[in-house]
């Protein structure tokens, strides 16, 4: 071992000071701070970019199914009313549901509500997962602008997916009270 100060060969590998210099050989040498700064803000950064983007998917995927449930609930609803003479109901997007009794309707409602809870789940999922990933990124660095907006998406993402887990119950169960409810 050599001292990092002026090059002499040490005797013992554990010397605290350097016999030659006075260095004390017990403070780490400058080369290797930069490395352990950069080290932490790769993963910082690293941390933060994923737990940002996951909670962002979380978000989108728990809003789009929250609104496609929404707009099924609402056609059937304004079907219903349409069948029984109370409004009149065209739509060129959703069809004319009429009575929720048909079996073919039924299973139809089936699908769209599997597909809505399952996604839902997986919003609710990468929610979860975006505030874990927080946790770490917060380690690093507390006042990170990613962190403090996945956070939120996150929060949101949960929040979101809970309700379109709801809806897709409500399609997935065809009950009759979404007129009453909605």
């Amino acid at each position: 071992m050599y001292c990092p100060n002026c090059g002499a060969k040490l005797d013992t590998p554990n010397e605290e000071i350097c016999r030659y210099c006075g260095a004390d050989l017990k403070l780490p040498t400058d080369a290797s701070q930069p490395q352990i700064s950069l080290e932490k803000e790769t993963k910082t950064k690293n941390y933060s970019k994923i737990c940002f983007i996951t909670a962002l998917i979380s978000f989108l995927l728990a809003l789009s199914t929250t609104i496609t449930g929404l707009a099924f609930i609402l056609s059937i609803r304004a079907s219903l009313y349409s069948s029984f003479g109370m409004i009149s109901y065209e739509s060129t997007i959703f069809p004319s549901w009429g009575v929720i009794g048909s079996e073919e309707r039924e299973r139809y409602l089936h699908v769209i509500g599997i597909g809505i809870i399952i996604l839902s789940l997986a919003g609710l999922l990468l929610g979860s997962s975006s505030l874990l990933l927080r946790r770490k990124a917060v380690s690093y660095d507390l006042n990170g602008r990613l962190v403090k907006i996945g956070g939120i998406f996150g929060i949101l993402g949960i929040t979101i997916s809970v309700v379109g887990i709801i809806f897709g119950i409500i399609l997935y169960r065809s009950m009759p009270f979404i007129v009453a409810v909605f």
